[in-house]
C-alpha cells in the first residue's frame, strides 16, 4: 500500500508521481528513505526547486543512484530522473558474500584498494610507500586521502556500493587517482570481498 504524501512537503509533487508510477521507475517514494538529499536550491529568475538525493545503504553511496527532480514554483513537476535501486537492502543480500553474511565491513583495506587499482593502470606501488593525508581541509570528509610516489595529487578512496544490476549490489572501494606516467585521472571501483 501506498503512503499518503502530506500537502505541506515541499517535495510532495516528485513522492506523488513516485507513488502513481511506481511500475515505471521500480519502485515508489519509499525509496527516498534510504536516500539522503545532496543538492537542493531555487532558481532565483523562475523559482525552479531542483533537489537531488543519493541512496545509501548503511551510509556508504549506491553508484549512480540518484534522483533528481524539479517543481515549479506554483508546485507542478517539471521533469523526474531516477537511477534508484528498487530494494537496495535485498540487492546487498544478493550481491556481496561477507557483508551478507555478518553486516560487517569488508576485509580489504583502503590502502590494499589503492595498491589494486595502481596495478590496473600499470603503476607498481609498494603499500608501505602510501600515507594518509590527514589535515584540518580532509578531516571529516567523506573520502579518505592518501599521497603515494608515482601518483599525481591527492589520492581519494570511499566505500561504494557498486550496482551490478537492479538487484545486485557489490561492496567497493572507489579510488580516484592521477597516474603521473600517463597523465590522466582515473577512477577505478575494486571489488572489497575479493
Amino acid at each position: 500500500a501506498q503512503r499518503a504524501v502530506p500537502a505541506n512537503d515541499p517535495h510532495r509533487p516528485i513522492k506523488a508521481f513516485l507513488n502513481e508510477h511506481a511500475a515505471l521507475f521500480g519502485h515508489d517514494a519509499r525509496a527516498l528513505d534510504q536516500a539522503r538529499i545532496t543538492r537542493s536550491f531555487i532558481t532565483h529568475h523562475n523559482g525552479l526547486a531542483t533537489v537531488a538525493w543519493q541512496q545509501e545503504v548503511d551510509r556508504i553511496p549506491v553508484f549512480g543512484a540518484i534522483l533528481v527532480g524539479h517543481i515549479t514554483k506554483d508546485g507542478e513537476l517539471v521533469s523526474l530522473s531516477s537511477g534508484l535501486v528498487p530494494d537496495p537492502r535485498a540487492a546487498v543480500h544478493r550481491g556481496s558474500r561477507r557483508v551478507a553474511v555478518n553486516r560487517a565491513v569488508a576485509d580489504q583495506s583502503a590502502e590494499h584498494a589503492i595498491v589494486q587499482a595502481a596495478a590496473n593502470l600499470g603503476e607498481t606501488l609498494p603499500p608501505d610507500q602510501i600515507a594518509p593525508r590527514t589535515d584540518p581541509v580532509t578531516a571529516g570528509a567523506e573520502f579518505l586521502f592518501y599521497v603515494a610516489p608515482g601518483l599525481l595529487g591527492d589520492i581519494a578512496v570511499r566505500r561504494m556500493w557498486l550496482p551490478m544490476d537492479r538487484a545486485t549490489l557489490r561492496l567497493c572501494w572507489e579510488v580516484i587517482l592521477k597516474s603521473a606516467r600517463l597523465n590522466r585521472m582515473f577512477r577505478v571501483m575494486i571489488d572489497a570481498d575479493t
